[in-house]
């Protein structure tokens, strides 16, 4: 697997919606930048801001930046126009299985108020300031990570989930300056990571996104119901912080099985020493179902020739389901 590095002005723009909100959540992140922009601001532009926020809590750019880079050459059009064009957005994004009619009527009105802030934004010269202060970061930080990348081949890593023989496709990394706190999937193999984050951690990112989805929904409808109506998940689920954006129970649970197939394929390639130690803080400790996949991962190792779904669906027959809680104090009191 080869990982092609591209830095992305609209992608990082799009990041920067999530900042101008006020949302402490990213504000935190990027103070220095926020304390910039947000008196420029006209009235009008502080009403979407607040908007938006009220409807996302902050988090803008996750969703919309999957669906602009459905759009063939997404990078190289003016992203205010793109996002008024509902039209040409909806017919992109509806040829990936990421897309959902329902999810899109429901957000499809962040498409203005988005286009206003970036019209805004560029007014008041971010993109003259992006290339000034933010581009070099992002030159750096690529810098550093074309030796890491070349040098670290997980290809014998990936087959141990995906099965043998799997092509050794490139993923496109967009590095950008205002992703963090996220990792951020997109449409074909590429994603975004963010420059504050260490080389081995972008890497565990690209891992991470090669993972989604990892079966197929429908086809698994029993046994995910099962999981979620199970009192550790459906607690997590619950009591997690709204702010990291798992917002379906079955999100959460994909996100779960996603981030124990990381961990494993991660540990195994020297990239983590801990994954315990690493679900305890990671989103406040809410992936606990990922405690106990990783638990059978490692003791039921895969067959090279199974798929992943099919092998899942015999790991969580093995699960006592209904009674998770008692494994998870199991693993974690040892």
């Amino acid at each position: 697997m080869s990982i092609i590095i591209k830095e992305s002005y609209n992608l990082d723009i799009l990041n920067f919606l999530n900042v101008i909100t006020g949302v402490d959540f990213y504000t935190k992140h990027h103070t220095a930048a926020y304390l910039k922009f947000k008196d420029l601001m006209s009235d009008e532009g502080r009403k979407y801001a607040k908007a938006l926020a009220e409807k996302t809590k902050g988090m803008i750019s996750p969703y919309l930046a999957l669906v602009i880079s459905s759009v063939e050459g997404f990078e190289n059009v003016v992203l205010a126009e793109l996002l008024e064009n509902q039209e040409l957005l909806k017919s992109s994004f509806s040829k990936y299985s990421y897309f959902n009619p329902d999810n899109w009527e429901n957000k499809r009105d962040m498409l203005k108020p988005a286009a206003h802030l970036i019209r805004e934004l560029e007014a008041n010269g971010f993109k003259d300031y992006w290339i000034k202060e933010r581009l070099p970061l992002i030159k750096e930080k690529q810098t550093e990570l074309d030796g890491f990348m070349k040098e670290y081949n997980i290809q014998k890593e990936l087959e141990v989930l995906l099965g043998k023989g799997i092509k050794d496709n490139s993923i496109t990394l967009y590095l950008c300056s205002f992703a963090s706190p996220h990792g951020i999937k997109l449409c074909n193999p590429s994603y975004i990571s963010d420059v504050a984050y260490s080389k081995e951690t972008t890497l565990r990112i690209a891992i991470h996104e090669m993972f989604h989805p990892p079966y197929n929904r429908d086809r698994l409808k029993k046994e995910l119901e099962a999981l979620a109506e199970d009192s550790l998940i459906k607690e997590a689920f619950e009591n997690q912080n709204p702010q990291f954006g798992y917002s379906t129970i079955q999100g959460f649970i994909e996100e779960n099985v996603v981030e124990a197939m990381e961990l494993y394929v991660s540990e195994k390639a020297g990239l983590i020493k801990d994954p315990l130690a690493y679900l305890d803080k990671h989103d406040e400790g809410s992936h606990v179902f990922s405690v106990v996949l990783l638990k059978y991962l490692k003791e039921q190792p895969k067959p090279i020739d199974e798929t992943f779904e099919n092998y899942f669906k015999v790991l969580l027959k093995g699960m006592t389901i209904g009674n998770l809680t008692e494994e998870f104090k199991i693993i974690k009191s040892k």
